[in-house]
């Protein structure tokens, strides 16, 4: 057997992987996923802080109508922004390598012009929409004030991580304006959804001025005296694709917001935010992940560094089991107990709902590498 094969058969074994993992962790790229697994906790634990302190407060129906209403604008503002967040991931990183300048400036500078465009026009057509939505009306118009909003963040984060400062991009991302949110309504306590909307707002509008400002200071100062070149043509016939990719797994996260809210009460869609709002933890390790690993596999193709690619993805595999299995199995076997101990008695009855979604989320949790390992490939 040759060198080569042996190398490839230890890399197979547990033992092969643990240690790949443990040389990851030690290199700088390993201390990128320390950082980002922190910050990523940050605003995981601000989401969820913000959902138990507004549930609590407003009830059920109320706490559905701003469940649906963020959902709304997270996905519409993932759509609009025409999958131009997930392309700069993929593109940035290599015209660094490449010193090439003149692109990287037409794609940092037309960046905000298509989102802003994209998520501005959406909103409109979102709240014309409203005016036709019967229960949802009010969900409806929160959701289109907040899609821009939503897509300046989801790119912002991308951006940063292209950069190697995905840390950054999850500090700043809604867990950010969660955790100020949450910390607003300990001191002035509402029942208000529209106040609740605008403080979200205004808390996120200073996290998109933080990481706009961070994001053109980590850019190569070689750029500034260069004119910038625009290939909007090919990019886009690049991040449509890509959209495709990430909005399939968006939208199965935002079932609840597609199918609950128009077919059944806000009650309802209530329970099952709550629960889902529990379980979206378990992805939440597989996204920090991949927000420092993503750059990795582009220049990783880019250099046709197959092997490495192959390195990563068991890495991101093993990874993923060990992050959400036990907590998977603490959500099955005790879902009433867990839903009470966060959110309280009147939601108990989303324990069933917590069950099955747990297993949901661990099947969409391990997707991620696969789907991120495609679009950069």
């Amino acid at each position: 057997m040759s060198e080569q094969s042996k190398e490839a058969g230890r890399r197979l074994t547990l033992r092969g992987i643990i240690g790949d993992m443990s040389g990851l962790l030690r290199r700088k790229n390993g201390r990128a996923v320390i950082m980002s697994f922190g910050a990523g906790l940050i605003s995981r634990f601000g989401q969820l802080a913000m959902a138990v302190i507004l549930a609590r407060m407003v009830g059920v129906s109320n706490y559905g109508a701003f469940t649906f209403a963020l959902g709304m604008a997270t996905l519409i503002g993932l759509f609009s922004a025409l999958g131009w967040p997930p392309l700069t991931n993929r593109m940035i990183p290599a015209f660094i390598r490449d010193k090439n300048w003149a692109d990287l400036k037409g794609m940092r500078n037309a960046g905000d012009r298509v989102v802003i465009v994209g998520t501005m026009t959406a909103a409109a057509i979102l709240y014309v929409i409203s005016e036709f939505s019967g229960h949802l009306q009010q969900g409806m118009q929160l959701a289109a004030i907040l899609t821009p909003i939503c897509g300046f963040m989801i790119l912002r984060r991308q951006q940063l991580a292209a950069v190697r400062k995905a840390a950054l991009g999850l500090l700043f991302d809604q867990g950010f304006a969660a955790l100020v949110v949450a910390a607003s309504l300990l001191i002035w306590a509402t029942n208000d959804i529209d106040d609740v909307v605008f403080r979200f707002s205004a808390a996120a509008l200073f996290g998109i001025l933080a990481t706009t400002i961070m994001f053109y200071r980590l850019l190569p100062p070689e750029i500034g005296p260069v004119k910038p070149n625009y290939q909007l043509r090919v990019w886009l016939a690049i991040s449509l694709p890509m959209l495709i990719g990430v909005s399939s797994r968006s939208v199965m996260n935002r079932i609840d917001v597609l199918m609950l809210g128009p077919l059944s009460t806000l009650e309802e869609l209530g329970l099952y935010g709550a629960a889902f709002r529990i379980t979206f933890l378990l992805s939440f390790p597989q996204v920090v992940l991949m927000s420092v690993l993503t750059p990795l596999f582009s220049e990783a193709f880019a250099h046709g560094k197959i092997g490495q690619v192959r390195r990563l993805l068991r890495l991101a595999n093993l990874y993923g089991l060990a992050t959400t299995l036990p907590m998977v199995l603490i959500l099955w076997l005790f879902p009433e107990w867990v839903m009470t101990l966060v959110f309280g008695e009147k939601f108990a009855d989303a324990g069933p709902i917590l069950a099955v979604l747990a297993f949901g989320q661990l099947a969409a949790a391990l997707t991620i590498p696969f789907s991120s390992i495609m679009m950069m490939g």
